[in-house]
């Protein structure tokens, strides 16, 4: 009985992990961390990211850009998702994998990653849309208006790094050795109450 009630513990309390960690945390919030960088030349880092999703929440005014960049720390990237577009007015949004970014020449450029930001897009992959690799540590992002106000916001969610994958077979090896060594411990015990 005993058994039975620490392995309902173990998987309530395991539950109730697993649902903390999918709620995302505020990386940046610019209504509380100030303006991003308007400079593609100065992002503004929002930090080293682990794993799990993180939001970045901001404003655009007319003629306004926000920049900014992230590093990846034990983590990989695995989406930039639009999560918040208040309003009609179309805006570019730009992202690179290095760190650098440079002001595309015109919108909907697949080799520098712009294209269109609109409410259609809102819980699409960025990076998938346009096809940008996920791979590396450091990353940029810029999104910039021209005529009109809005409120956006990006999640980043990363996973764990895989350092060294588990051999499909190993378990499977490890339970028949535990078997084995069972089966052998049961086996000499037995055969000394016979003799």
């Amino acid at each position: 009985m005993k058994l039975v009630r620490n392995l309902v513990l173990s998987v309530f309390v395991a539950a109730s992990l697993g649902a903390h960690q999918a709620m995302a945390m505020t990386s940046w919030d610019e209504s509380i961390n100030g303006d991003l960088s308007n400079d593609f030349g100065a992002p503004t880092s929002i930090g080293s990211l682990g794993v799990g999703q993180f939001d970045v929440l901001g404003n655009l005014a007319s003629n306004d850009k926000d920049v900014f960049n992230w590093t990846l720390s034990g983590s990989k990237l695995e989406s930039v998702t639009l999560i918040q577009w208040d309003t009609s007015t179309a805006s570019s949004f730009y992202f690179d994998g290095t760190n650098a970014l440079l002001p595309p020449a015109q919108n909907n450029d697949v080799s520098t990653g712009r294209f269109i930001l609109n409410p259609t897009v809102i819980g699409s992959d960025l990076f998938n849309i346009r096809g940008i690799s996920k791979e590396g540590s450091a990353f940029s992002a810029a999104t910039f208006t021209g005529l009109g106000q809005i409120d956006y916001g990006f999640r980043i969610t990363t996973s764990a790094l895989s350092v060294v994958p588990l051999p499909a077979g190993l378990p499977l090896m490890g339970a028949g050795l535990a078997l084995m060594g069972f089966v052998g411990w049961r086996h000499k015990r037995k055969a000394p109450a016979a003799a």
